[in-house]
């Protein structure tokens, strides 16, 4: 979504008409579902709770939307910091779901043995619950950078901070999951 538009929705905001802001959420509510998620450590309702929560603060403070930065950075950084206050907020321990998805798949066939699909299940836990037990910033740079696939200029702006501290902080963390993870795989 462009700059002009979001200043075009803002400006619909201001004057009285949120029907424009579906067009917001429509587009990331993706984006901001799947952070959300990584945020609160796999818990789906408290992901949903904390995307309604993003969007209903982006509606209320869309005025102080920059178009000089992408929209997307900056709807990340309210995710991110609504997040963490979220977190505190609750100060209960979450705990963690399987984070698969229940979608119906198609094997083909060069499919895995069952052997390796036990494995790949357990693998994949294994890593969800290791980067569950990460602190929350370092979720949120793996989740952006690793999972999300955003540069490290965005997540900078997502996250506040200068591009080195997203490299060291990215590095620390891939640390830190890599050392959660030794003996699990």
């Amino acid at each position: 979504m462009s700059p002009e538009r979001v200043l075009e929705i803002a400006e619909c905001i201001r004057k009285g008409d949120r029907e424009p802001f579906s067009e917001i959420i429509d587009e990331y509510q993706g984006f901001v579902y799947s952070f959300s998620l990584r945020l609160v450590r796999g818990n789906r309702d408290s992901a949903y709770d904390l995307s309604s929560e993003v969007f209903l603060r982006v509606l209320t403070q869309i005025s102080k939307y920059k178009p000089e930065y992408p929209f997307k950075s900056w709807l990340g950084r309210v995710t991110y910091t609504t997040g963490l206050n979220y977190i505190r907020k609750k100060r209960e321990t979450i705990q963690i779901e399987d984070l698969q998805e229940d979608v119906p798949f198609q094997v083909p066939d060069d499919s895995p043995t069952p052997e390796e699909e036990v494995i790949q299940k357990f693998t994949k836990e294994d890593v969800s619950k290791a980067l569950n037990r990460l602190k929350p910033d370092f979720r949120a740079i793996i989740t952006l950078c690793d999972i999300e696939g955003v540069s490290y200029e965005e997540a900078a702006s997502i996250l506040g901070i200068p591009t080195g501290t997203v490299r060291s902080r990215l590095s620390r963390a891939r640390s830190a999951l890599k050392e959660s993870l030794d003996g699990t795989l």
